[in-house]
């Protein structure tokens, strides 16, 4: 058997796992390349559309919201998504009893300051990414990673 598809490498795997490799019932036809041919347009069009700046400035923020709160919550926060986006946006306020004072919220300590960690590790990733550094993933970094989320 050559390896030289992708069919014969799964076919290939699905003999050494013993398993079937599905194999999915379709047709090609005129309609559903038409449906193809329009998402494919939609896609163009939106990849190509400048996006105004104050636009792509809020969807960072609101993105960089919802990863926060998300990505804390799976970890135990109990902080509301709207309580998370409220401390994560504050600008230069480290301290959570500050922080709390700031967003209006009342909440542990503890989470408020996961949040606040977060949000400075996300702020450092983003930083580092620019620079496109070689070393951006060695211990070094990890590192310092860990010392901000603590």
């Amino acid at each position: 058997m050559s390896i030289t598809s992708a069919k014969s490498v799964g076919d290939l795997k699905a003999k050494n796992l013993n398993i079937q490799m599905y194999q999915p019932n379709f047709s090609l036809n005129n309609n559903l390349l038409t449906y193809i041919s329009s998402i494919e347009s939609a896609k163009a069009l939106i990849d190509h559309s400048p996006l105004v700046p104050a636009w792509d400035a809020k969807f960072k923020k609101d993105a960089m919201a919802r990863t926060i709160h998300f990505g804390t919550k799976i970890e135990g926060n109990d902080l509301t998504q709207d309580q998370a986006q409220k401390v994560a946006r504050l600008e230069l306020v480290d301290d959570p009893e500050e922080a709390a004072k700031r967003a209006g919220i009342i909440a542990r300590e503890r989470d408020i300051q996961e949040v606040l960690n977060y949000r400075n590790v996300i702020k450092w990733i983003d930083e580092q990414d620019a620079k496109l550094s070689s070393d951006l993933l060695s211990e070094k970094t990890l590192k310092h990673l860990h010392t901000l989320t603590m």
